[in-house]
């Protein structure tokens, strides 16, 4: 009977995720989900530096460029998708992502952007000629 009492209080202890406990739901409820498309928009909505990027990458490359290009780059969402859909299946995760993310996630950006700007030395545009 001990293993049948730490399994529902586990699965009370997961209920506190605010609706996120995606252990209990398999992959085809997920893409059914409404919330899944809404953060599908936003991300799309989000992703139109990554046109000023790819577009011209396309462009410019080689059928034999683009024949290793189109593959890796799938390949890539394709591990980021998996590794993020099991990390929110682990109940630690899960409950510091419902918790914090909303708040971490706008400075983790922001470095993001940082980052970039100052390893591109984009800002040099900004300075006056000397």
């Amino acid at each position: 009977m001990p293993a049948a009492e730490d399994k529902s209080a586990n699965l009370k202890r997961n209920s506190k995720f605010r609706g996120f406990d995606s252990r209990k739901r398999s992959l085809w409820d997920l893409i059914r989900d409404p919330q899944t498309y809404r953060v599908s928009s936003v991300t799309i909505a989000n992703g139109g530096n990554n046109l000023g990027i790819y577009i011209p990458l396309f462009a410019t490359s080689s059928i034999q460029n683009l024949t290793v290009i189109v593959p890796v780059c799938y390949f890539i969402i394709f591990c980021w998708l998996f590794m993020s859909y099991n990390l929110t299946r682990l109940p630690g995760i899960a409950l510091i992502l419902s918790r914090y993310a909303s708040k971490i996630f706008p400075f983790v950006l922001m470095w993001l952007g940082f980052r970039i700007l100052v390893d591109s030395e984009s800002y040099r545009i900004f300075l006056p000629n000397t």
